[in-house]
Parts: C-alpha cells; sequence; structure tokens
C-alpha cells in the first residue's frame, strides 16, 4: 500500500511540473517559430519581369544587416532627460556600446551561426556588415536571388524573388545588398577647359610656387580690404547689400 501511495504521489507530481511547464515550452515553440519579414527588398519592377536566370550558389555576397532602435520609447526619454537640470539623469550619456550592445551580440552570433562571416563592426553597433555564399544567404532569409533583365539599362540584376525574413533572436531594420537594380553612380561629369587650345593650362598668377595660388591670394582677392581688384569689388559688393537691406 505504501509503495502504491509513493508512485500515486510522484505520477501526480510529474503532472503537476508539466502543467507548469507546458505555458513555458509553448511560448518557447511560439518564439522560435516566429519570423519577422523586411518590406522594401525586392525592386518593384520585378513584380514585370521573368527571371532569367539565378545566382551561383557558390558566389560569394556583401551585405549590411541593420538594427532598428531597440526601445524607441525609452531613447525618447533618455534623450529628454538627458538634457533635463532636473532629472537624475541629466548629462549621464551613455556609449553606443551601452544602448545596443546586447543586441549588436546578438547578432553577430547568429550571423555566425548561420554560416556568414562577419566583415566589419561599426562603432554606432546598429550596423553589421557580413560576408558568406549565396546558397547560404537564400536559406538564412528565406529567398532565391534570381537575375533579371534590366528594364532600362543594357544589363541583367539580380534580386531576391519575395520579400526576406529571419529568424534571428532581435528584429532587423534592413538588409543592404540583397539586390543591384540600381548601381550608384557619380554626378560629377568632366568639363571642357576654359582654353581648348591650352588643355593642360596651370595657374601662374599666384604668389605659390610654380605661379599657384595660397590662402593669401584668395584673402586678398575675395576678402573686403584686400588689395587686389578682387578685392576691392567685394567691399563694394558688401556696400551695396548694405543699401540693399538698410536703406
Amino acid at each position: 500500500m505504501h509503495i502504491r501511495i509513493v508512485s500515486l504521489n510522484l505520477r501526480i507530481a510529474l503532472c503537476l511540473t508539466v502543467l507548469c511547464a507546458l505555458p513555458f515550452l509553448m511560448t518557447c515553440r511560439t518564439q522560435a517559430a516566429e519570423r519577422q519579414t523586411l518590406r522594401g527588398h525586392v525592386p518593384a519592377a520585378v513584380g514585370n519581369l521573368a527571371p532569367v536566370g539565378r545566382l551561383d550558389g557558390a558566389k560569394r555576397m556583401n551585405l549590411a544587416l541593420a538594427l532598428p532602435p531597440r526601445d524607441p520609447v525609452g531613447l525618447t526619454n533618455l534623450l529628454r532627460d538627458l538634457y533635463n537640470p532636473s532629472s537624475p539623469r541629466f548629462r549621464q550619456f551613455i556609449t553606443p556600446q551601452q544602448f545596443t550592445e546586447q543586441d549588436f551580440r546578438a547578432l553577430i552570433t547568429f550571423a555566425q551561426t548561420n554560416g556568414l562571416k562577419v566583415t566589419a563592426m561599426h562603432p554606432n553597433r546598429v550596423i553589421l556588415d557580413v560576408e558568406g555564399t549565396v546558397s547560404d544567404i537564400e536559406k538564412i532569409f528565406h529567398v532565391t536571388l534570381r537575375t533579371y533583365q534590366h528594364p532600362s539599362e543594357t544589363r541583367t540584376f539580380y534580386s531576391p524573388d519575395v520579400e526576406p525574413s529571419h529568424d534571428a533572436p532581435v528584429p532587423l531594420l534592413s538588409i543592404s545588398g540583397l539586390d543591384n537594380f540600381s548601381i550608384p553612380r557619380p554626378h560629377l561629369k568632366e568639363q571642357p577647359a576654359a582654353n581648348p587650345d591650352v588643355p593642360d593650362a596651370t595657374p601662374n598668377a599666384g604668389s605659390g610656387p610654380g605661379g599657384a595660388y595660397t590662402a593669401g591670394d584668395f584673402r586678398a582677392a575675395y576678402v573686403p580690404g584686400g588689395n587686389g581688384a578682387h578685392g576691392r569689388w567685394a567691399e563694394r559688393g558688401t556696400a551695396a547689400v548694405r543699401r540693399l537691406l538698410f536703406e
């Protein structure tokens, strides 16, 4: 009889333990199954294009993973308190590492665990540069990187076929580098020389070596009170502005 009572008590204790742990297990399972989908990473033109290929899975890519502010409300309150003389946190500034280090380290661990190589860690602790193969990146972010004919340029571009999603323990703000639909180009344009007959013209009126201009030359030319003709022009221009504004 004593053995049966002990056995019954053990079964009851086991059932109570399972019941107590069930909410925790369900929460863990829900958190593990949660997946964040990021928006705005598929160019709008992709919706009207048919893929012409797919990136080589062995090709290596560079990405920049960006973290959002961890606690926007807390950050707003902190900024208010930092500049409020009556607050105990007045001028108690913190470093970027103190503000985002926990999420930043979690993101590093996630990237390395999934086969990505960390290539740069920025001081602001909200951007992490990583490198990895196309196959690993497709697996991590649940996308297929396909190639398309550019609608307005004579080239192909690559892009994810769907918006990326991930199972990282921290949210992401954005992922840069998943497509090359828009290629950065400089806006500088080469202008022809003022005198086409002298393409290699060099200054020869300055007081520096070889006739180069020095700071004193510019001061004399453009600062009111300078000895140069432009300096005298600057004085007249200043006087004209004064008359325009005050007379």
